[in-house]
């Protein structure tokens, strides 16, 4: 009966510790908002942007042995304002 007893007081005690851990781990996540910033300064009202870019994939080990590669491009249009906000448009 005593080996019993033992056993309920440390899961009680390592039940108490896991809640700790999960109360302190989800403390720190705390997420900042990101600032848009437009010459050093901070964005205070809504600019239309456009953007673009490339990614290149590439398979080293295509199907018949020899490299696979293909290149994307983008344009982006929307807007950005304050507040982190820049929703997309096209």
């Amino acid at each position: 009966m005593r080996k019993i007893q033992l056993l309920g007081v440390a899961l009680l005690a390592l039940f108490v510790f896991a809640a700790f851990t999960a109360v302190s781990a989800s403390a720190a996540n705390v997420y900042l908002l990101a600032e848009w910033l437009v010459g050093g300064s901070a964005v205070t009202t809504e600019l239309l942007v456009e953007m673009s870019g490339e990614l290149l994939m590439e398979d080293t080990t295509g199907a018949l042995g020899a490299p696979v590669m293909v290149l994307c491009s983008w344009v982006l249009d929307g807007w950005m304002g304050p507040n982190s906000l820049g929703p997309l448009t096209e």
